[in-house]
């Protein structure tokens, strides 16, 4: 949904070009009428990233990211749609207009934005507290001899803002009490809590304090690891700050903040359970390394790093608990759409463990001997069966529904021929109970030749008339929507069609047009960049209308002919006439 008027998008548009914003990130060389550089979002040598400014466009032929300049920013410094609209009118002078809200929902809407900025403030004097406190004297030194006794040195604490809670019930409490902060602000977060006598205690004591910090320094919550129980009875290992206006676990995870850069550059995130394991590799120098809080991984969070890396690495626990904890991800990334590789550690070991025990070289082998998530899966569940025909029966039931959600047909046949020998079981067996459908989101189009030669003529035609929107009233005069028979592609034609008087159009300004997640990713597809000549462009052209055409009057004379046939069984003499005259039409219309 668009939040701001096309103008205002147009008028950034209008004060930086794609190239030159681009530009400043990624070295970018001519190339033709584009500029090539190294894609930003995945490791790569060869220059495969192609920056169009004709267009307000890029793509990236290795790694497939491609968008307009909103959609680069979007995706490069991980900001929503409005965040980075805001960036950009900020950066190149754009006054953006108030939102046009009735006045009791626009009131509403600023409360809110300014009870956040309140709770931002609140965590960060928590956090600047906390960090104060842990230090080798003073009440937090048992915790930071803790912190030492783990293997965090001074410099990564400082990195990742860590903290101590001492054993006092209410020493934040006090100390933002003396700051002015209203206390119900700090119990809203989780920071402290309220006695029924109507007085403020801690929630977190005697503990290591980790800030959970946003991609853009905001401290969002605080997890806390007991060092030891002092007297209190039986204490959670772990406690995290519960949600609220401004954290929510099921879409934040530890140590994004440090890690961000780290992820893009190996194009890779190896994500943990815990924080300790988070730490312990980072310290060892395994940087692209983050941990979701105290929750399974949701499709939150594969989005929220999806923006970073594609290429995901799970690390859990050898025992039962991190077993189950693995097997719980499956249907986050299967909905998804991405597969992960996964590493279950030996014996009980967790990250933190092995890094101690072995060393940087052995955790990278582990990491590029991994297998993908549904592989592991496919092994454990096929362990479990036994020799039992109904055992194996329950196994192929259990699996279908991952099965029907792959949409590569190579993969497809892979994981099944892998589940037919872990079963111990002929793949012809599983033919029929595992048939492709390729009907995950990105299936990919089981045509026959002829079909695949109509498909890809209107994929040709409608990408060079994205990239050259002035040919688009010339085609509309000579052919309509009709002549395509990919639906999506009827529509974008139509737009195309609809926006052909517009100076300023562009790939790019149709993605803000368009509001439906599919269509915007077939206009993503069709905007890569051709390799067609400029001078070959026109020719090109018309021999894609010239065979839609005639592909589109063959449909027709079929249609025709079988209502002939049916008139004729109905003596019908003359509906047979008039649909004679027809197809005579259209028979002359194809020899011209």
């Amino acid at each position: 949904m668009v939040l701001y008027p096309q103008s205002i998008l147009d008028e950034i548009r209008d004060r930086v070009s794609i190239v030159s914003y681009i530009g400043e990130f990624v070295p970018l060389k001519k190339a033709g009428r584009n500029h090539k550089g190294v894609c930003p979002f995945h490791s790569e040598k060869d220059a495969s990233f192609i920056v169009s400014d004709v267009k307000d466009f890029y793509h990236c032929f290795g790694c497939g990211a491609c968008g307009n300049i909103f959609s680069f920013v979007m995706e490069f410094e991980g900001l929503n749609f409005p965040e980075a609209v805001e960036h950009l009118a900020k950066r190149f002078g754009v006054e953006l207009p108030k939102q046009d809200l009735p006045k009791s929902e626009g009131a509403r809407l600023e409360q809110v934005s300014k009870k956040k900025k309140l709770l931002f403030r609140v965590n960060q004097l928590a956090a600047e507290f906390y960090q104060g406190q842990l230090n080798a004297s003073g009440p937090g030194k048992k915790i930071y001899n803790y912190m030492k006794s783990r293997g965090i040195s001074d410099e990564l604490s400082t990195q990742h803002f860590l903290g101590a809670a001492d054993d006092r019930w209410d020493a934040l409490a006090l100390h933002l009490k003396g700051r002015n902060v209203p206390l119900q602000l700090a119990e809203e977060l989780g920071l402290i809590r309220k006695r029924p006598t109507g007085d403020y205690y801690d929630f977190l004591r005697n503990r290591l304090i980790f800030p959970i910090i946003s991609h853009r320094s905001e401290v969002l919550g605080f997890g806390g690891r007991i060092v030891d129980a002092g007297g209190e009875g039986e204490m959670a290992k772990y406690l995290n700050s519960p949600d609220s206006l401004i954290y929510h676990k099921s879409h934040s995870v530890y140590g994004l903040n440090v890690a961000a850069r780290e992820i893009r550059q190996k194009d890779q995130v190896i994500i943990v359970e815990g924080y300790m394991d988070a730490l312990a590799l980072h310290q060892a120098g395994v940087k692209n390394v983050v941990a979701p809080l105290g929750t399974a991984v949701t499709t939150s969070h594969i989005r929220l790093l999806g923006r970073y890396s594609k290429n995901m690495v799970l690390i859990f626990d050898g025992d039962e608990a991190g077993l189950k904890a693995a097997e719980r991800t499956l249907p986050s990334f299967v909905e998804s759409g991405l597969m992960p590789k996964i590493v279950v550690l030996l014996n009980g070991k967790d990250p933190d463990d092995f890094i101690r025990e072995n060393d940087r070289e052995a955790f990278d082998a582990l990491v590029a001997s991994s297998e993908t998530l549904l592989a592991w899966m496919i092994r454990r569940r096929a362990q479990s069966a036994g020799t039992d025909i109904s055992g194996k029966v329950a196994v192929i039931k259990e699996m279908a529904p991952y099965f029907d959600r792959l949409n590569n047909s190579v993969e497809f046949r892979f994981y099944r021929q892998l589940l037919a020998d872990q079963l111990r079981m002929d793949e012809s067996d599983l033919l029929k109970q595992l048939e492709f459908k390729g009907s995950g989101k990105n299936s990919q189009r089981a045509k026959s030749g002829e079909a695949v030669g109509q498909w890809m003529t209107e994929r040709l035609l409608l990408s060079l008339l994205l990239e050259n929107p002035e040919y688009v009233y010339r085609v509309s005069r000579i052919i309509d929507a009709m002549v395509f028979s990919d639906a999506s592609f009827r529509t974008i034609f139509e737009l195309l069609v609809e926006h052909s008087g517009d100076e300023k159009f562009s790939a790019g300004r149709l993605l803000d047009i368009v509001g439906d997640e599919a269509l915007v990713e077939s206009i993503q597809q069709l905007s890569v960049v051709s390799d067609v000549e400029e001078e070959q462009i026109q020719e090109v052209l018309e021999d894609c209308i010239k065979y839609l055409s005639k592909r589109s009057l063959t449909q027709k004379l079929k249609v025709i002919t079988t209502e002939i046939k049916a008139a004729e069984e109905a003596k019908d003499t003359d509906r047979v006439t008039r649909l004679m005259s027809e197809k005579s039409k259209l028979l002359t219309e194809l020899q011209v």
